[in-house]
């Protein structure tokens, strides 16, 4: 009789084929995460590139003028009957942030009620351009691909944060799904001291990262692109984190950040914080007055502070100089302008 002989696999066999295809996973994956990173950090670029692109267009449209919130005591129109009459500009632009994601959501009932006591300047900075170049909120090109809160919130709106304490409220919580990772430098919204009576301006609230202190009877907005002296050195906007320098993320003002920036020439780039000139305060004197610097406080959702609760006296680089749009923040020295 002839015999028959097996042609299948033996345990060892198998076992070797099993190792081997594990060890090729080992091998791959982290090639495979350090690629996906790797992406995420180029469409973070092109969503900060998006918005230049955005900003020249508006600017071509409208005077020359970059986009920042344009109500005012007494001159802004809206359908919407219950809103109250704003007593400042601040409050005026606050109203106008409302209009914009009722006007993109559909929705004018709660839980977008009209609110007074917010500056929409910080979270919602990007508002305008989203107004001006999107259909729709919550807008993705607004938030970093690594941002997964923001990411999430926007997902369902309809489940906001849980803000807690001071910024509890569950109007302006309704209100952060629609929030930008990204945040354009005051200077581009905030006119020069020199340009006000009395020479103050908007600037850094020092015990809280988030806070801006605003003076009384503030012109806000019509600051031009025209008056951008070193548009490929002046950082137009930002990210708020470092989501892409390291393993885990942290607040841009630490040194050794590493956050995605916007310039004025349309360019967008990964740079270290530490790089910029540190700036000047933007209501202080000229040199020798020190940077602006602030205590990061970081809420729930939040990288973690380094040194505890929160870290004191971070200073603000590239968000705060006195020479505002007239100054170098990367590639140069730092501009005493004298008007």
């Amino acid at each position: 009789m002839q015999s028959r002989r097996s042609c299948g696999f033996t345990l060892i066999e198998l076992l070797v084929v099993i190792a081997i295809i594990a060890l090729l996973i080992g091998i791959l994956l982290p090639a495979l995460g350090a690629a996906r990173k790797t992406a995420r950090l180029a469409i973070c670029g092109s969503n900060l590139k998006q918005v230049g692109v955005a900003v020249n267009s508006y600017a071509a449209d409208f005077q020359d003028k970059i986009a920042s919130y344009t109500w005012r005591v007494g001159n802004y129109s809206t359908k919407y009957k219950d809103f109250p009459t704003p007593g400042s500009d601040v409050e005026a632009c606050m109203l106008q942030l409302t209009a914009i994601i009722r006007d993109k959501t559909g929705n004018d009932k709660f839980p977008f009620i009209p609110q007074l006591n917010r500056a929409p300047h910080r979270r919602f900075s990007h508002a305008v351009i989203v107004d001006y170049m999107a259909d729709k909120v919550p807008e993705e090109t607004a938030v970093c691909p690594e941002d997964r809160q923001l990411q999430e919130w926007q997902r369902d709106p309809s489940n906001p944060p849980n803000l807690g304490g001071e910024q509890g409220g569950s109007a302006y919580a309704a209100q952060f799904p629609y929030a930008s990772t990204y945040q354009f430098v005051p200077a581009s919204w905030a006119p020069r001291a020199v340009q006000r009576v009395g020479g103050n301006t908007v600037s850094q609230f020092a015990g809280d990262h988030d806070l801006f202190a605003f003076p009384d009877k503030v012109i806000l907005g019509r600051r031009q692109l025209r008056e951008v002296d070193f548009p490929s050195s002046k950082v137009q906007m930002f990210d708020f984190y470092d989501f892409h320098g390291g393993p885990n993320p942290q607040f841009y003002a630490y040194p050794d950040a590493k956050t995605n920036l916007l310039f004025f020439d349309g360019s967008a780039g990964l740079k270290t914080t530490g790089d910029a000139n540190e700036g000047w305060l933007p209501n202080g004197a000229r040199k020798g007055a020190g940077p602006t610097v602030m205590d990061y406080r970081p809420d729930a959702w939040e990288p973690r502070a380094r040194s505890g609760d929160y870290d004191p006296k971070l200073v603000a680089y590239f968000r705060w100089t006195s020479e505002d749009l007239h100054g170098v923040d990367y590639g140069g020295s730092e501009i005493d302008y004298r008007p």
